[in-house]
């Protein structure tokens, strides 16, 4: 679709994502330094103030929030480029006055200081509510729907990176002893990096005021009010963001407090976990855009979820506290961008129509405003009541911080079961994502897939091609889709090849049926090939009608495969073609199939062939053909690889065997002498003398069958052969094995 006059391309857009990259990693220095690092809870801890006047600091930023839904249509009309970057520079002055904080306290005292602070926080939080705002539908317009997994994951990354750097610089400032004027020092800095990110969002597209009459309708949340998915999202959102709020704000201090960790090392556990992070961001990204938003979010939000569970039972100031704390924020380090960038991207590409977006998102960011501001509310209210809530069970202490990490966990799962109530159009069942990472090698395909995407050359993409199916990953299905649309002939032969070769697929199995019908021939052998050894029935069907096809090769390669397949109901056609059929490669291949199907109508036909072929491969797959009639396809292929390697040897154990089980029957032990004696020439290799024991066994007693059954007819056919003395191999293992499935 072209894009609207004065409206900038996909490429475009993409092209002007770096400064959106620039803006956030700049962003990140400015939280970490300042309001939403661990800095801040520490800055108000210091300056004395108690859990529940932190709580209620920490709930005015989201319950701002609240404003969104009426100052929404306003922003738009103004402009939401103008509006987000007018109320992101006041944001970072609020910052800045925290400088101040020390001479508030010398002036005026801790009462004095706390309404100061209030005030800052206050301010930011307004401005901080109405530049998000704005900043929701706008993102909406400069980051592309198709790319936002990537510029989710490439944000994430960023972000973590300076993050955690800035976590660090902070630990470095603030020391082991801080004291106000170090905090001021974060802050100033973190004034200079927020000013960064507002040049660098200034260059970025879109945000243009929208006056229309029809613009204006698209503004009114009554829209976003009744769309019942949108709000089910909402509920799910908002039970999660209430445990969070719960369940994390606290979490800093309750390292300080319970597990006696140092202001240090808490901001080196947050700087940890923003660098985990780096380890998975690429891939949740990648995930979200190619299987869907859903299954990411809800899995990462399960995964996550293991945070507030492991600092429930976490022993509390031992030696293996910090290490085991380390543990713990590394997994969840790795595990959360899921939850952050799958719900990032089903709300903008799933959730929120683009000409509805001011009044969907200013109902989201108000929720979620009401939301946040409760949890940390909740939280200090539920700490504070300290002893009372305290409990010992099963060793593990239960405390009032141990309170809000159950509630966490609680509330979580009641958000994950109305998730999975949601619908995303094209993505794939939670659990189904999950066993996309249990079944084959992930790290396999991971690496290949990344070579297979890094290759440029055509042997390079035959290669990496051919190791996608090592991998036996449904990780690397597209990988393979893709190979089959290659310009190149080889490497679309090669991932017929390894289509074959890997863990089967829907998607796989309908792609090489589409090969199999198509137009080039030799591919479509190929396909034939790989169908009949996936073994998905759904081949059946159009290999039937390759079956007639006027390319012998492929109506040969489709015959042997319907024989893999086990179709029964094409045998009376399989028998039509190898009666009428001049060709000896295709006969083979029919009485090849005829034999995999066990038509023993057919029995009697192929053996009058057998005696007509002359090629060695030919006339071994025939033996295997007419094998299979009376036993099992492994119990041949043994004995004839046996007889590959040591032939004398292979005939006399498995006659040897044969004659043991006669010993066991006194009425029967003149004919387990014959067995052996036969046993003891073909140990010494005399195919003549073997050949004439062989025809005395077949008539001994025990050894006749009814002339009728399938034994019955190749027996014959082996004493009548072995007695005009034609000693091919093949009569030989043939009668020996048929004598070995019948004894």
């Amino acid at each position: 679709m072209n894009a609207a006059a004065g409206e900038l391309n996909i490429v475009q857009k993409k092209r002007r994502l770096r400064f959106a990259l620039a803006g956030s990693a700049a962003g990140a220095v400015f939280g970490m330094m300042s309001i939403f690092g661990p800095v801040f809870l520490l800055f108000l801890d210091q300056l004395g103030f108690d859990k529940k006047r932190i709580g209620v600091l920490l709930s005015m930023f989201p319950f701002c929030g609240l404003m969104a839904p009426v100052i929404g249509p306003w922003l738009s009309r103004v402009g939401l480029k103008r509006s987000f970057l007018t109320f992101w520079t006041f944001r970072k002055l609020a910052v800045l006055s925290l400088v101040l904080t020390p001479w508030v306290v010398n002036v005026w005292g801790s009462s004095g200081a706390f309404g100061y602070v209030a005030g800052v926080v206050l301010l930011f939080a307004l401005c901080r509510a109405a530049g998000e705002t704005a900043l929701y539908p706008w993102s909406q317009e400069y980051v592309p729907s198709s790319y936002r997994g990537r510029f989710s994951a490439m944000e994430n990354i960023l972000v973590a990176l300076l993050s955690g750097g800035a976590s660090f610089a902070t630990a470095r400032i603030i020391g082991a002893d801080p004291d106000l004027s170090r905090f001021s020092i974060t802050f100033a800095i973190a004034f200079v990096f927020g000013m960064v990110m507002v040049v660098c969002y200034s260059f970025l597209p879109g945000g243009a005021p929208q006056r229309s009459a029809e613009q204006r309708e698209n503004t009114s949340i009554i829209v976003a009010l009744r769309d019942p998915a949108f709000m089910r999202y909402l509920a799910g959102l908002g039970l999660v963001l209430l445990g969070a709020g719960i369940g994390t704000t606290f979490v800093p201090l309750f390292m300080t407090e319970r597990l006696a960790l140092t202001a240090g090392q808490v901001l080196m556990l947050q700087t940890i976990a923003l660098l985990s992070g780096l380890i998975s961001s690429f891939g949740w990204g990648w995930a979200s855009d190619r299987y869907g938003s859903k299954p990411v979010f809800v899995v990462g939000l399960l995964l996550a979820s293991v945070y507030p569970l492991g600092l429930l039972v976490m022993p509390r100031a031992q030696t293996s506290t910090l290490p085991m704390a380390v543990a713990l924020t590394v997994l969840v380090g790795i595990m959360s961008p899921g939850w952050t960038i799958g719900s990032s991207r089903y709300l903008f590409v799933s959730m929120v129509p683009a000409k509805r977006k001011t009044s969907y998102l200013s109902l989201y960011y108000a929720w979620i405003g009401l939301v946040g501001g409760i949890g940390p509310l909740v939280a200090g209210q539920i700490i504070d009541l300290g002893p009372a809530l305290r409990r010992t069970v099963g060793g593990v202490i239960i405390d009032s911080y141990s309170w809000t990490f159950i509630i966490h966990i609680v509330l979580v799962g009641a958000g994950v079961w109305l998730f999975r109530r949601l619908g995303d159009s094209g993505a794939m069942a939670p659990m189904q994502f999950v066993g996309l990472f249990l079944r084959g090698n992930p790290i396999s395909a991971v690496t290949s897939m990344i070579a297979h995407n890094r290759a440029r050359g055509e042997m390079a993409r035959m290669r990496t091609t051919e190791s996608l199916a090592y991998s036996r990953s449904p990780l690397t299905v597209e990988q393979l889709l893709g190979a089959l649309d290659d310009p190149s002939y080889n490497v679309r032969f090669e991932a017929i090849v390894a289509m074959a070769r890997t863990r089967p697929d829907d998607r796989l199995t309908d792609a090489l049926i589409a090969v199999l019908l198509g137009p080039e021939a030799d591919l479509s052998v190929a396909a034939a090939l790989a169908l009949g050894r996936i073994g998905d029935v759904r081949a059946i069907e159009p290999l039937r009608q390759t079956l007639l096809s006027e390319f012998p090769m492929l109506a040969a390669r489709s015959a042997r495969s319907l024989g893999l397949l086990g179709d029964q109901q094409v045998a009376p056609l399989l028998m039509a073609r190898f009666r009428d059929e001049l060709n000896l490669g295709m006969r083979v291949a029919y009485a090849s199939a005829l034999g995999a199907l066990r038509v023993r109508e057919a029995l009697l036909e192929i053996l009058v062939f057998f005696r007509q072929v002359q090629g060695h491969r030919q006339r071994w797959e025939l033996a295997l053909a007419v094998a299979q009639m009376v036993g099992d396809h492994a119990g041949f292929v043994q004995l004839w690889r046996h007889w590959r390697a040591e032939p004398p040897t292979a005939i006399s154990e498995a006659l040897s065997t044969i004659a043991r089980r006669y010993l066991s029957d006194p009425q029967q032990m003149e004919s387990a002498h014959v067995l052996e004696e036969a046993a003891a020439v073909a140990a010494d290799g005399d195919w003549a003398q073997l050949a004439r024991k062989l025809v005395k066994i077949l008539d001994e007693p025990p050894m006749r069958t009814p002339p009728n059954t399938p034994a019955g007819i190749i027996l014959s056919e082996c004493q009548t052969l072995l007695r005009e003395s034609a000693l091919r191999d093949e009569y030989i293992l043939l009668a020996v094995y048929v004598l070995d499935v019948i004894s």
